[in-house]
């Protein structure tokens, strides 16, 4: 009860925004992405979509996305890990949250949710990705972190990075490389190298790889 109050408190906080001036949420910076909106620790925490017609709203460890303030099917009382940030897709129909499971390795993934069918479903679309890199890179599938970049199609196209852990015991630790996934399918569309991520998308890069040349 005490939580569903909270989150109701949050909506009407978001209901003050509709009349507002519609514009993109500021990007505060993540680890993976400069334009995802970082979750901090203690959290009761609001992110609207660029359209101002939705919000993601965080309470504690528990994620809900509202419409208008009320709680969209399916899109209420998601879990969500401690370290975390969220990004919203241009057009306000499909957010991406990468989260960290705070082991040495990092444990970082990535859920992605369309806004669809008056519904919020999630999907897996990582796979493809995650298994061609590594292939490439013996460190075996489970042991790769993935995080969100930039939406590239509106809530079509996502930008990943695939990264062997720096702190694993992996030849190649520290490899990282950029794939474009069709949403909702997983299937890839484009291929990046270190280099050539950091020459194209550079800029949407977040603090993770700052410090790293590619």
């Amino acid at each position: 009860m005490a939580r569903m109050f909270r989150i109701l408190m949050m909506t009407l906080m978001l209901a003050s925004l509709y009349a507002a001036p519609a514009r993109t949420s500021a990007a505060q910076g993540g680890e993976w992405s400069n334009h995802a909106a970082a979750v901090p620790t203690k959290r009761t925490f609001l992110v609207p979509s660029p359209d101002r017609k939705r919000a993601i709203v965080i309470d504690g460890s528990l994620l809900s996305v509202t419409e208008a303030g009320v709680v969209v099917p399916g899109g209420e009382g998601i879990d969500v890990l401690q370290s975390a940030e969220v990004l919203w897709a241009p057009d306000s129909k499909a957010f991406a949250v990468t989260a960290s499971d705070g082991s040495d390795s990092g444990g970082w993934d990535i859920s992605v949710f369309v806004l669809e069918n008056d519904r919020c479903n999630y999907y897996r679309v990582t796979s493809d990705a995650v298994g061609r890199f590594g292939q490439r890179h013996a460190c075996g599938d489970e042991e790769l972190n993935v995080g969100a970049v930039k939406w590239t199609k509106d809530a079509k196209q996502l930008l990943i990075v695939v990264e062997v852990p720096r702190r694993s015991p992996c030849k190649d630790r520290g490899v990282y490389g950029g794939v474009i996934v069709n949403v909702p399918s997983g299937t890839i569309a484009v291929e990046y190298d270190q280099a050539r991520l950091a020459e194209d998308w550079g800029e949407a890069l977040g603090r993770r790889f700052a410090r790293r040349a590619p």
